[in-house]
């Protein structure tokens, strides 16, 4: 088969975003504009090559594509003269009746690259790649989860999405190396290859991996190392709750301490941060705090030795997992441009002394949530996460996260972690756009059955070692009418019953601190006012015993374009604190007077003994 014959099938399959996933948009614009302007033709054509003059420069095909196709200017990579190149080929095979080789009529234009893909074997990506790099690549796609973060689409050509790092594939023929990324990663080959690997999973087709070329000796010892630290951790879970979890002393909470040293140098991540959480809950306790509780301890230590047992038995089988084994820091992966649209920004206080604003944003093309995290110690002066908000950054191009809330951001050098939270790199830019009308709202599926959702949020948080993914927490409600809020004076929540079509109620509640007075205020007004019509509430569930409660972080008005999304926590009518007024500790609060209310906190909504607000 000759190159000309290969790229006639090659060719119809190009699309704009295949053209602008091989160069960039600016460049394709460029290259059309040259398409009329600049004398164009067939240089010269064999067997393996076709040759076509733009101007002063020639390109040369081959059976790979446009991917790889060279041209003689000084611009490295892919350049307009190779995308003018290829459209003009494009145009002159399509132009043929008979020369596209796409099936007509109802045919799958997918089928036959989807047999392509089907047909590599091991052979042929370690001759691609090297075994070194075959082995990173077909680990990398078991530490995936198939379900969810790799993703299968395209019409006239093979589409490939990996999540970690957020990348797409575009694949119309011609081999492994005419696999087409749209963000530029180092190592792109074993990239391809994991691509390719995570397709065959998909299909049912498993790869057999090679086996590790590393010394049995080195790998015992860690694994050894990894044994004697989770059992002197059992067995330290074991002591303490024989002990009784009211006698743990300041000697228990150092062995908690030290236990998360040994774990931490193991390479047991997971559990050393579990350890300190339980250390840090022994300090609690035995400081008789507010926030001091043995049940939640209980519950914290029994995850310990679940995750401990689990782990010793996949150390023993050669099964252990990232997912059980846990990672030193978080990596945070290039996502390349990007929209996201902003629905407003939650602050909160850690129990481990940090101030910090989260800012939520929907990705569209992922119909997912995703969040960027600003966050201080408290005893850093000059952070504050309600002055935050308005704040400059986090990003070049964006005055504050204010700005943000309720319109559309395209960013540029992006970088998501695993988690879904989006770094705030000085690299990354974005560019402020407004909606044009009130459909984006119903992008974010908002839930309108609250039955069906508990449901599955229970259901999707049975298993006791999962990680957690705080992301997956937020949800869109769309409730057919809404109660007036109320304080519960014995919580020290404000309750705001949400009720569906089917008269089915979910509770939104907002804890009293400090942090809470522009929220309070907001549902204060919003029980006098109403919801707008066809409003959405975006919230975080939690789950309660067999309960399921939502925690309201802001409210999109569809009618109101100009500004869709009140952000509950930072209402224009809060009182805002001075940068040099500190945050007090959490502790109870009790209704002692003005004194005792924090800032922006009106006296109806601070008042314990108050039954109703508004």
């Amino acid at each position: 088969m000759t190159a000309r014959t290969v790229l006639r099938g090659l060719l119809p399959r190009f699309d704009d975003a295949a053209f602008e996933a091989l160069a960039n948009r600016g460049l394709l614009r460029r290259a059309r504009k040259d398409l009329e302007s600049l004398p164009i033709a067939l240089a010269d054509e064999s067997d393996a090559r076709v040759v076509v003059r733009v101007g002063d420069q020639h390109i040369q095909f081959d059976e790979r594509g446009p991917a790889q196709a060279c041209c003689d200017c000084p611009a490295p990579g892919v350049c307009q003269h190779i995308l003018t190149a290829t459209l003009w080929l494009q145009a002159q095979d399509l132009a043929d009746a008979g020369a596209s080789e796409l099936p007509p009529g109802g045919g799958d234009p997918t089928a036959a690259l989807r047999s392509q893909l089907l047909e590599m074997t091991s052979d042929d990506f370690i001759r691609y790649v090297g075994k070194s790099n075959y082995r990173w690549a077909w680990q990398y796609v078991q530490d995936l989860d198939l379900g969810t973060d790799v993703t299968l689409g395209g019409s006239l050509h093979l589409q490939i999405r990996l999540a970690r790092p957020r990348v797409t594939f575009r694949y119309m023929g011609g081999g492994i190396d005419a696999l087409m990324a749209d963000l530029a990663l180092p190592g792109i080959e074993k990239y391809r290859v994991a691509a390719v690997i995570a397709f065959q999973h998909l299909q049912g087709r498993f790869v057999a991996p090679l086996p590790a070329p590393r010394s049995a000796t080195v790998a015992d010892a860690a694994n050894a190392s990894r044994g004697s630290v989770l059992e002197s951790v059992i067995a330290l879970l074991g002591e303490s709750v024989e002990l009784g979890l009211s006698h743990l002393s300041v000697a228990v909470q150092s062995r908690f301490f030290g236990a998360a040293v040994n774990a931490q140098g193991a390479g047991l991540y997971r559990l050393a941060r579990q350890l300190r959480r339980i250390a840090d809950h022994v300090e609690q306790l035995i400081g008789h705090t507010a926030s001091a509780d043995e049940q939640v301890l209980f519950d914290e230590m029994t995850l310990a030795a679940g995750l401990a047992t689990s782990t010793c038995g996949a150390l023993r089988h050669g099964t252990a997992t990232p997912a059980l084994l846990g990672v030193a820091r978080s990596r945070y992966e290039a996502a390349g441009e990007w929209e996201v649209w902003g629905l407003g920004a939650l602050p909160w206080r850690s129990g481990s002394g940090f101030l910090g604003l989260t800012v939520l944003f929907w990705s569209p093309g992922d119909s997912a949530f995703v969040s960027c995290t600003l966050a201080r110690p408290d005893t850093l002066g000059g952070f504050h996460p309600l002055l935050a908000y308005r704040a400059p950054g986090p990003w070049n191009g964006l005055a504050s996260p204010a700005q943000a809330t309720g319109r559309r951001l395209r960013l540029s050098g992006a970088h998501l972690n695993a988690a879904g939270r989006l770094s705030s790199s000085e690299r990354t830019s974005a560019e402020v756009r407004t909606h044009a009308d009130a459909t984006w709202v119903q992008a974010l599926a908002p839930v309108t059955d609250w039955s069906a959702l508990t449901a599955r949020y229970v259901a999707e948080g049975a298993s006791l070692l999962d990680e957690t993914d705080p992301l997956r927490d937020w949800v869109a409600l769309a409730p057919h009418s809404a109660g007036p809020p109320h304080f519960d004076a014995h919580r020290q929540v404000v309750c705001w019953p949400l009720v569906d079509a089917r008269s089915n109620v979910l509770v939104a509640e907002i804890p009293f601190s400090p942090l809470a007075g522009a929220a309070m205020d907001a549902l204060e007004r919003i029980g006098g006012a109403g919801l707008p019509p066809e409003g959405v509430v975006i919230a975080r569930l939690r789950r309660t015993g067999s309960d399921v409660i939502a925690e309201p972080v802001s409210l999109i008005d569809p009618a109101n374009l100009a500004n869709p999304v009140n952000a509950l926590y930072f209402s224009e009518s809060a009182t805002t604190p001075a940068p040099e007024q500190p945050l007090p500790p959490p502790a109870n609060r009790s209704c002692t007077g003005a004194a005792a209310r924090p800032a922006g906190i009106s006296p109806l909504a601070a008042c314990p003994g108050r039954t109703g607000i508004g």
